[in-house]
């Protein structure tokens, strides 16, 4: 592979987080909570993997919270990646 079409570490983690979010099978499915779930746990693997989970999850939160109204706020989100309590 060439470096021109060489993906980046940053890339791949917020390729399969905007796929996570995006995928509408969740839906038909009637499983909304599991995507979430499945995205936090993504998130916390980047957040070990020191990508900028912060600022993909604003980004996707921004563009897809319409469309994805269970969708946590960024704030709520950092809560659950990082494990602290919700109150």
């Amino acid at each position: 592979m060439t470096p021109e079409n060489s993906v980046s570490e940053e890339d791949m983690w917020s390729d399969m987080a905007s796929a996570i979010i995006g995928s509408g099978t969740y839906a038909l499915e009637g499983q909304e909570q599991q995507q979430i779930e499945v995205l936090t746990e993504w998130l916390r693997h980047g957040r070990q993997a020191e990508f900028d989970w912060r600022g993909t999850y604003r980004h996707l939160y921004a563009f897809c919270a319409t469309h994805r109204p269970l969708l946590p706020s960024p704030a709520e989100m950092e809560r659950r990646v990082l494990g602290t309590d919700a109150s």
